[in-house]
């Protein structure tokens, strides 16, 4: 049984799709500049923060793995660039074997602080990460809308 935000989450998708498969390719908004895509790239860019995989139907889309492997290769990148003056990253693992979590979570904010908004850099380069799948989420997001909606024409 579906639940009323269920179901008008349901109808506003179905409601947005048709509007979006009658408009003009001009008119036609990308799913991410949908509030709707919005939503799914926050919650796919923090499933991928807390170290889950995005998942798209039953199939991984984004493995967590690949954050970690992107943030590595932004240290390697500011390493190379001699963005790392201080010696940040050897005094965050030197920090993390002495077991001194303030002091290495103060050299990682420092390696990696990010002046491009309120987010974190590493929140950024997750939403990177799940922007490259977006289109197939919003594919099954709206085959799982019309999968419900057939479910509860049956079902009333």
């Amino acid at each position: 049984m579906m639940t009323a935000v269920q179901r008008r989450t349901i109808a506003a998708f179905s409601s947005g799709q048709s509007r979006r498969d009658s408009a003009t390719p001009d008119e036609a908004l990308a799913f991410l500049d949908t509030a709707a895509g919005a939503n799914w790239l926050a919650g796919a860019a923090e499933d991928l923060v807390a170290g889950r995989d995005i998942i798209i139907g039953k199939a991984v889309a984004v493995k967590a793995s690949a954050l970690s492997d992107a943030v590595a290769a932004e240290a390697v990148r500011r390493l190379g660039n001699n963005e790392d003056p201080e010696g940040m990253l050897g005094q965050l693992l030197v920090a993390v074997d002495n077991f001194d979590m303030s002091t290495a979570s103060a050299c990682l904010k420092s390696l990696f602080h990010d002046q491009r908004g309120p987010r974190g850099v590493f929140q950024h380069m997750a939403s990177e990460l799940a922007s490259e799948v977006a289109d197939q989420a919003a594919e099954q997001l709206q085959r799982d809308a019309e999968e419900e909606l057939i479910v509860m024409r049956y079902a009333g």
